[in-house]
């Protein structure tokens, strides 16, 4: 999938499907952190593995000096930030609870210096102007984690930035050989079956609400005079399907509320979303799901299908 160094797994961390990275550092070991799949702009955010020396150089090197303060300093005034304790508590959280990829910025300034030439030894006139470009790194979000990394040593890591931005800063502080890649690339919905979400589905939605949902699913299925079959033979719902469906539901609640991934909105589909199952979104994705583990749905040879519904009347046509 990707060839960075520091790549880890795929995992839903809090229902969202994410890229893990495991950092090495030289005395906290390994380290843990994440960036998220939602429902826009996977193509628009690029992650890059940059060499530690080298992006903190970028940093330094900001025009703006906007965090001059930080960027200047070393471990030593580092551990002292207000804000260390708060990195320190994060990493702690290890390969369960992974800690969000810097957001960063690699722009270039473009500064304009002026020429002169000099006249009778006193006067000088100007010339022109010679253009000069500073390529520099700022912050959107993340500076404690990053100094944190640089303190305890890292030697690499990944941040994020727009894919726009993320040639130059491979460029100038990325590793050598290596690439970037869109969150799209790294966490494809593709790469992200459906049995993935499990957890999730258990955690958020009630395991016992849920399992009565799934039966009433099937006993209005049969009422209809429909079984699920693998080939010809019955067939149960297992707990991989069960599972299966579970993630139709999470899909399904999260489109109905939002497209974005998150704890809140999760709260907002249970509150909000067709409960009853049997919304035309949820049956698409329960036949989808079940479809995907083999088992489809027939009419059953000793039920006679009920009758058709006049357009006009409503009445049965067998009544006509």
């Amino acid at each position: 999938m990707t060839n960075m160094q520091t790549f880890h797994k795929l995992a839903m961390v809090f229902s969202t499907p994410s890229a893990i990275f495991r950092i090495p550092t030289r005395d906290r070991g390994d380290v843990f952190m994440r960036i998220g799949r939602t429902g826009y702009e996977n193509d628009r955010r690029a992650v890059v593995e940059v060499d530690a020396d080298r992006f903190l150089d970028l940093w330094r090197r900001d025009p703006y000096e906007a965090h001059a303060d930080v960027s200047r300093g070393n471990p030593t005034t580092w551990v002292r930030d207000r804000k260390f304790s708060y990195a320190e508590e994060g990493f702690a959280g290890g390969e369960s609870n992974p800690v969000p990829l810097a957001d960063v910025d690699c722009t270039t300034h473009i500064k304009q210096r002026p020429l002169y030439r000099s006249r009778l030894l006193v006067l000088r006139k100007l010339v022109g102007y010679e253009r000069e470009d500073i390529p520099h790194v700022s912050f959107s979000d993340g500076i404690t984690r990053t100094i944190w990394l640089l303190t305890h040593g890292a030697r690499v890591f990944p941040v994020m930035c727009s894919v726009s931005e993320a040639p130059l800063l491979k460029q100038l502080a990325g590793l050598p050989g290596g690439s970037f890649c869109t969150v799209d690339q790294l966490v494809p919905a593709a790469a992200v079956p459906l049995r993935s979400c499990a957890a999730a589905v258990f955690e958020y939605a009630n395991r016992e609400y849920f399992t009565r949902l799934l039966d009433t699913f099937e006993a209005a299925a049969d009422e209809q005079g429909y079984r699920f079959v693998t080939g010809s033979e019955p067939a149960p719902f297992p707990d991989y399907v069960r599972e299966a469906l579970g993630d139709a539901v999470v899909a399904t609640r999260l489109r109905l509320v939002s497209p974005l991934l998150s704890e809140l909105n999760m709260v907002r589909a249970r509150q909000h979303a067709r409960e009853d199952g049997t919304g035309d979104a949820w049956v698409t994705l329960f036949v989808k799901a079940l479809a995907a583990q083999g088992i489809v749905a027939e009419l059953r040879q000793d039920h006679l299908p009920p009758p058709l519904q006049d357009n006009v009347t409503g009445q049965g046509a067998a009544d006509a």
